[in-house]
C-alpha cells in the first residue's frame, strides 16, 4: 500500500508523525492524520491505545516528543499557551465519562 506524506494544508487539522512516550511505554508513534473541513472524523479504539493522549495532542493539550500539528496550514504545538486560546475554543472534546454516562443510561432504559 503506498501512503501519501501528509502536508500542513492537506486538512483544517494536521498531525504528522506524532510521537509520545511516557517513561518506557510508546503511545503514539509516527501518527499521522488530516482532517477535512466539512466533514465528521471519528478515532475509536480499544481501552489503552492512545485515543485520548491523541485527542490531547490534536489541540495541544499534550505537546509531542516529536512530529507536528497543524491548524489551518498553521504549525500550533509550539506555540505558547496564550497564543492556542483562540484556536482551543474553535474546539470541544467530549469526555469517556460522558460517553459512559450516556451508554448506562441508555441500557438502564432498555433493561426495563
Amino acid at each position: 500500500m503506498i501512503q501519501k506524506k501528509i502536508q500542513p494544508d492537506d486538512g483544517i487539522l494536521v498531525a504528522r508523525n506524532l510521537h509520545k512516550k511516557f517513561g518506557d511505554n510508546v503511545v503514539l508513534d509516527n501518527v499521522s492524520l488530516a482532517i477535512e473541513e466539512g466533514k465528521t472524523t471519528v478515532i475509536i479504539g480499544p481501552s489503552g491505545c492512545g485515543k485520548t493522549v491523541f485527542m490531547k495532542h490534536l489541540i495541544v493539550l499534550e505537546r509531542p516528543d516529536a512530529g507536528d500539528v497543524y491548524y489551518r496550514g498553521q504549525r500550533i504545538d509550539n506555540l505558547s499557551g496564550r497564543q492556542l486560546v483562540p484556536i482551543r475554543k474553535k474546539f470541544a472534546k467530549a469526555s469517556q465519562r460522558l460517553f459512559i454516562s450516556v451508554r448506562t443510561n441508555l441500557l438502564r432504559l432498555f433493561a426495563t
